[in-house]
């Protein structure tokens, strides 16, 4: 029996000593966490209140708790879990507690926990780590880096900030220790050299004092890339006729890749590209090629360099092309007809210069002209400097030709002006006037005239050609240097000359005998050309061979030979006075009967009420008043339709056509005094510048008609007033042969 008990007291021993050793008596300070961190470092607490954790033993009766080991609460029953308010101010409690067991033995337990009120220690788990950005590689020490910032849940929550720190190691071996920074951006400068490796680390530290760190390597790259290749839709060095241009382009770089390139496109050739890369950020090494638009004629110039992702920039390629997008200007034929003896024709055209350059001339040849849409001959003049086309044509004949110019873009001018060439191989036909061949001369030297059928300049020989005193018309005219073995040469304008001769003659000297005519009619103030004849079968007599006088005074006469042999022309102006008068020449008398011109007006309208003063004649028409005034009148007519007078052609006249007529005695003593049209407004009416009110006003009209298509006969002017579209005025000046070259107005 006892052995049962000894086996069992000594089982109840080994449950006691198990008991102890499993849940041992003693303190366990908790914190009570934190909102928003599931797990905390039970080592800290933000708090003064924490949780006190307690294990008892079976006879545990009373406990009693103490911030100092001194002071104590007073023992109250103990219990597993009490709250405890810690001491002000932070730092590392402790908490003592004493516990009473039922045999009256007390046994004394303590913790510790720090207290941070920042919560600074809670936090269990590292930040996350940072994200280094930088270039792979880097031509120098001074490298530039940033790092995206770490996240870490329990440091935003209790607002405590990370610490960042960075280390920089040249090939493994540290080179700035471990440096506090507080920007995500860091530059720093250190020693390298080319491939060196260059590590940056960047650490992260919480609160707990938990970090994390992450590294970036770089590479030293100290070598420039190749200079970029460049090829392009343009030739280089050439024009060309384009609005835009495309340009490819690439290089190379043994250690770091190209990371891009810079580029300008400029006509001037100093501009150098900047060291930014062009594209788009992050992508600058794909742009490799670009098309550009050309703005302006010209030369261009494409400088690129390229960047490797060191940074280190290549030398500068250069490509430069011309563009010329303006076409030539137009040639100018040089003008004049182009005359040819043979059957080569020449045509010339002035110098022309372009921008790219005349590549060719086009010329076109036509035998019709303004027509070349089917030119008889085209032809290329491809000859640098030549600015002319020469034409073989078989048939003599009139040609027209034109010019274009085409640069070297194949841009082409308008044509030219159009210029007419002659094939003409016909010397110019010559026909003497006078002296006739073998006839009579009465002096040496005497004065020899032919015309030629078409302009020429004409020479007479005597050792030598001598080009005649007047010439280079179709007539021409000079003095004989010899009386025998004459030859004359005329030469065309296209270098064709004619010969002709000898032409001999016989001096023979005598004076002038005139045998007519008789009498002469003529008008007063005129200059007449009278023909007379001579009884001398002889050529040249001249000025200085006659005696003219009228009424026995010396006047100016001329006197020219004519084609035939004794007979000339006299040329006299009339007087002025008209009269009966004698015409002596060199003792042969003449009549000169003298007769005055006379100038006769006349208007005609049915229903005149016509009104007559001492110079003027006027009568009211339906709208207007018409009226001819004249400083001798005489003559005056009126009948029922018309009213007209007669004067001298010499004598001052005035037609009018007025609405109003006002002070006509005052205008016609100006007239008289010849003083009236000088007048700065000279106006036979007092309203004429008041619009509606007309004038017109000829005084002396004199009328030349140069246009040789009216030919002969009587000629006719008319002066055309218009007041409005309806009403309509017409004067007419005829001259009518029935009225003996009175000038009549209708």
């Amino acid at each position: 029996m006892r052995i049962k008990k000894r086996k069992v007291v000594t089982l109840l021993i080994l449950l006691v000593l198990q008991a102890v050793l499993v849940l041992g008596e003693g303190i366990n300070i908790e914190n009570l966490g934190l909102t928003g961190i599931d797990q905390t470092n039970q080592e800290y607490t933000a708090t003064r209140t924490v949780a006190l954790n307690i294990t008892l033993d079976a006879d545990a009766n009373t406990c009693a708790y103490s911030n100092n080991d001194i002071s104590y609460t007073l023992f109250e029953g103990c219990t597993e879990r009490k709250y405890w308010v810690l001491t002000t101010g932070t730092g590392l409690k402790t908490v003592y507690i004493q516990i009473n067991h039922t045999d009256d033995t007390i046994n004394k337990y303590n913790d510790t926990i720090y207290y941070n009120y920042t919560g600074a220690g809670l936090d269990t788990t590292p930040p996350t780590r940072p994200i280094i950005t930088v270039s792979d590689y880097e031509k120098d020490g001074a490298i530039t880096f940033s790092f995206d910032p770490s996240t870490d849940p329990e440091s935003e929550i209790l607002q405590i900030p990370l610490v960042y720190e960075y280390q920089i190691s040249r090939n493994s071996i540290p080179q700035i220790t471990w440096t506090v920074t507080n920007t995500y951006e860091n530059t720093f400068n250190i020693s390298v050299n080319h491939l060196d490796d260059v590590t940056i680390e960047v650490r992260t530290t919480n609160s707990a004092g938990l970090t994390n760190t992450s590294s970036r390597n770089i590479i030293i790259d100290q070598d420039n890339p190749s200079a970029p290749s460049i090829s392009s839709s343009l030739d280089q060095l050439s024009y060309h006729n384009s609005n835009s241009v495309f340009f490819n382009w690439s290089a190379n770089d043994a250690i770091s890749s190209i990371g891009g390139y810079s580029y300008t496109l400029s006509q001037d050739i100093s501009t150098t590209p900047d060291n930014v890369a062009e594209g788009t950020l992050g992508l600058t090494q794909f742009h490799t090629n670009k098309t550009f638009t050309l703005s302006s004629d010209g030369t261009y110039y494409f400088t690129i360099k390229a960047f490797d992702e060191a940074k280190n920039p290549s030398s500068t390629t250069q490509y430069w092309f011309l563009i010329d997008r303006t076409p030539p200007n137009k040639p100018t034929l040089i003008s004049g007809i182009q005359y040819a003896t043979s059957n080569n024709l020449t045509f010339n055209w002035e110098a022309l210069d372009d921008l790219s350059g005349i590549d060719h001339f086009v010329v076109q040849l036509s035998d019709t002209e303004g027509d070349f849409t089917s030119p008889i001959n085209e032809t290329n003049i491809t000859t640098p400097g030549v600015y002319y086309a020469d034409f073989l044509i078989p048939t003599p004949g009139t040609y027209y030709a034109r010019v274009k110019a085409v640069n070297n873009v194949g841009l082409e001018s308008l044509w030219s002006n159009e210029e007419e060439g002659l094939i003409d191989t016909q010397p110019p036909n010559i026909t003497i006037i006078s002296p006739k061949n073998s006839s009579n001369i009465t002096k040496d030297y005497s004065l020899i005239s032919l015309v030629t059928d078409e302009t020429a300049t004409c020479y007479q020989y005597d050792a030598k050609y001598i080009e005649f005193i007047f010439t280079n018309s179709t007539y021409h005219e000079t003095r004989l240097t010899q009386n025998f073995w004459v030859y004359i040469m005329c030469e065309d304008e296209k270098k064709n000359q004619r010969l002709i001769g000898p032409l001999n003659y016989n001096v023979t000297p005598q004076t002038p005998n005139v045998i007519s005519p008789s009498s002469i009619n003529s008008y007063a103030g005129f200059v007449i050309n009278q023909e007379i004849n001579l009884s001398n079968d002889a050529y040249g007599f001249e000025n200085r061979d006659f005696n003219i006088t009228l009424n026995g005074e010396n006047i100016m006469y001329g006197v020219k030979q004519t084609n035939d042999s004794g007979r000339y022309v006299l040329s006299i102006k009339t007087p002025l006075i008209p009269g009966t008068y004698t015409l002596s020449i060199s003792g042969y008398d003449i009549t000169l009967y003298n007769k005055r011109l006379n100038f006769t007006a006349s208007y005609q309208e049915g229903g005149l009420t016509p009104t007559t003063t001492h110079q003027t004649i006027y009568a009211n028409t339906s709208t207007l008043k018409i009226g001819l005034m004249s400083q001798n009148q005489n003559n005056t007519y009126i009948t029922s339709n018309s009213i007209g007078f007669t004067t001298g052609h010499e004598d001052k006249k005035l037609l009018f056509l007025t609405k109003e007529l006002s002070n006509l005695e005052n205008k016609e003593w100006w007239f008289n005094q010849d003083l009236f049209l000088n007048l700065l407004f000279a106006r036979i009416n007092a309203y004429s510048n008041k619009p509606g009110n007309a004038r017109i006003i000829i005084s002396d009209p004199h009328i030349v008609i140069e246009d040789k298509s009216f030919g002969g006969g009587g000629m006719s002017l008319k002066v055309r007033h218009e007041r409005n579209e309806n009403q309509k005025k017409v004067i007419s000046i005829t001259k009518n042969k029935q009225l003996e070259n009175n000038i009549i107005t209708n």
